[in-house]
């Protein structure tokens, strides 16, 4: 494709985004290895492309001091991510991981819960978590064998109270690690309901170093979860800079 034509395709773009009241976002130059991966690990639908482009933008610019922490796991592939782009950026930072591994139904809300997995009641809810859990461990272990995550089995209320209090505990993969010290970057991918992002951000700021990150999942202008309307929410906030949306929201706390 020739300059021009170039061009008019990112003219199109642009206006078929505005058509459907979306975002444009910037992505990372190819990258064979995160390419392959998205087909490697479950949740490729999970990871928007847009945020690697402002993981590695973090990740370049975060200050020294810290660890990372991503809160929700799922079955690895961010975490991957991350480790991969503290690789190619020689950052030392620890990656701290938490996630309580439980199931959420669609239709949770509107009636119930049963014990299993929708759309198939011969598979246990707890049963097919279980499924993600080992897929994490099993991940990681295949691309982050160098230096493994320290991942941890809680609800990020139960991380945080631990961080807080300093306390020793056991990871996934069968170490103890002391929690505790301040966070250079958060990559928050919890419950995206309004009330539990929250409670992640505002428990991220207390321990997030000045001049740290945050980038808070599934938080696009045009996106219907709790986390999208906190996010709106945090762009006035007064000690924190809205940095970029791409389409969801990267913030640095002020110094």
């Amino acid at each position: 494709m020739n300059v021009l034509g170039a061009q008019t395709m990112q003219r199109l773009k642009r206006l078929v985004y505005k058509l459907i009241g979306k975002q444009e976002f910037k992505t990372l130059p190819h990258n064979d290895f995160l390419l392959r991966l998205r087909s490697s690990v479950i949740g490729e639908g999970m990871l928007h492309p847009g945020n690697p482009y402002l993981m590695d933008l973090a990740i370049r610019k975060m200050p020294v001091g810290g660890c990372v922490l991503e809160i929700g796991s799922y079955a690895g592939l961010s975490s991957i991510v991350l480790h991969y782009l503290l690789d190619q950026r020689q950052r030392k930072e620890p990656l701290y991981c938490c996630d309580a591994w439980i199931y959420e139904g669609y239709h949770d809300s509107e009636a119930p819960p049963s014990n299993y997995m929708d759309g198939r009641p011969d598979v246990l809810r707890t049963d097919f978590m279980a499924h993600i859990k080992a897929s994490f461990i099993q991940s990681n272990q295949l691309f982050c064998s160098r230096q493994l995550p320290c991942a941890f089995h809680m609800e990020s209320d139960l991380f945080f109270e631990k961080w807080l209090q300093n306390t020793q505990e056991n990871d996934v993969f069968g170490r103890s690690h002391h929690l505790g010290g301040p966070i250079s970057f958060a990559y928050i991918d919890g419950n995206h309901a309004y009330d539990y992002a929250r409670r992640d951000v505002e428990n991220t700021l207390k321990h997030l170093l000045p001049g740290g990150y945050m980038l808070l999942d599934d938080s696009a202008k045009h996106q219907q979860f709790g986390s999208a309307r906190l996010a709106q929410e945090l762009t006035r906030h007064p000690a924190i800079e809205t940095i970029q949306a791409n389409p969801n929201f990267l913030f640095r706390k002020k110094c």
